[in-house]
């Protein structure tokens, strides 16, 4: 019974309802109400802009333009529109990941590990003990406790003799590897980069790869070649051009060329976005831009959530969050119990116990309504009620 409730996704997901204003205003209000189908009941979330049915067991994220969903031992990939874009209704496949690459990987009752593509064709199997998400066209795998690497069509680009290391992804064409406790990377045409030889290593960024070597962290080229030597207690990755570095035991900023360009007198630092970035002293968070200058001083709690999306992001000060601009400006000040970090334009709030939807402009477009925290992605909330999920749509208002 459970496996016929898809067919009423694209019925009842965020339809838009008769007559809606292009006007309407904010903050939107949603009713709950109780309606039957196929006898059985469920509760449909409402407004005068859209429509939604709380109707999963499990709802995931959306990637890709698609997001798995489930109920029992069901599930369904569906797009934007809730319609169904992969049934997979007749198969015991058993999805951990969302899709990456154009391909989601999966297991199968016979513990067997494979893909599919985004018309749901199954590209191989393959008799894994794990297969990871793809990343650049490859997928690393393990075997026996050894790690791998496999191509979109199941041909193996190397034979499993690495270790685990969870910073192994291909980025920028390359992919770090473990063998015998060292690091080195590896090339998409399954080839050595180099010597393994680092203590430790970071993905390849900006045509950089911050590398440590005898105790100290420095920087080698996509040929392997160390380009900015190894002088530094720690080393990030490059961003906008900028890494944050380690020098006695103070957190500054090097260009691509090795160079200082913001002294080393902070804690900690993360990496810039845009022109800023966010830097500490000692459990306090400031903001500073591209040349050093203090954009905001050190006011904002310490919070992993602190993170710009486009030029706006969530703070928090003395326990209260609020929002920023990369200008120097509070969007909001901090009056909210919890913040998210912005997706798409988008973040959720807590106020009261309660969870609402603020834009960047910090304009509160749904109200605090729901109990449960909700999630974004791509747009939507996904909100729980009564052990159930379903996604609503963002509404355009005014």
């Amino acid at each position: 019974m459970k496996s016929r409730l898809f067919l009423f996704v694209f019925l009842f997901f965020n339809l838009p309802t008769e007559g809606s204003p292009s006007n309407e205003k904010c903050p939107v209000e949603y009713n709950e109400k109780v309606v039957e189908i196929d006898d059985q009941s469920f509760i449909q979330v409402s407004s005068n802009l859209n429509s939604t049915l709380i109707q999963y067991e499990e709802a995931g994220l959306y990637s890709e333009g698609l997001a798995l969903v489930k109920n029992g031992y069901t599930q369904q990939f569906i797009d934007q529109s809730g319609k169904v874009a992969i049934d997979l209704s007749d198969k015991f496949f058993f999805f951990q990941k969302p899709f990456s690459d154009g391909k989601a990987v999966f297991f199968n009752i016979e513990n067997q590990r494979g893909a599919i593509n985004k018309s749901g064709d199954v590209l191989f199997l393959k008799d894994y003990d794990q297969l990871m998400s793809f990343s650049e066209g490859i997928a690393p795998y393990m075997k026996d406790n050894k790690l791998g690497f496999i191509d979109e069509k199941g041909n193996e680009l190397t034979k499993p003799i690495f270790e685990y290391d969870h910073k192994i992804k291909f980025e920028e064409g390359f992919s770090v590897i473990k063998s015998r406790g060292k690091y080195g990377f590896l090339d998409k045409r399954g080839k050595i980069i180099g010597d393994i030889i680092y203590e430790d290593a970071n993905p390849f960024r900006e045509g950089l790869a911050s590398v440590k070597l005898n105790g100290k962290w420095g920087f080698i080229n996509t040929k392997g070649k160390l380009v900015i030597q190894n002088k530094f207690e720690n080393a990030d990755s490059f961003s906008n051009g900028l890494c944050t570095v380690r020098i006695d035991g103070k957190v500054g900023y090097i260009n691509t060329n090795g160079e200082i360009v913001i002294k080393p007198q902070y804690t900690g630092g993360r990496d810039f976005s845009g022109n800023v970035a966010f830097v500490s002293t000692g459990f306090d968070l400031g903001l500073i831009n591209a040349k050093g200058e203090t954009v905001f001083n050190p006011i904002f709690d310490i919070d992993i959530r602190s993170r710009f999306e486009g030029d706006v992001a969530p703070v928090r000060i003395k326990s209260k969050y609020g929002i920023i601009k990369n200008d120097g400006t509070f969007v909001r000040k901090a009056e909210f119990d919890n913040i998210s970090e912005f997706s798409n334009g988008f973040a959720w709030f807590e106020l009261n116990q309660l969870y609402g939807v603020i834009d960047k402009n910090g304009k509160i477009v749904i109200k605090a309504q729901f109990k449960k925290m909700p999630r974004m992605t791509a747009g939507f909330l996904i909100v729980e009620i009564n052990g159930l999920y379903g996604y609503i749509k963002i509404p355009d208002c005014v």
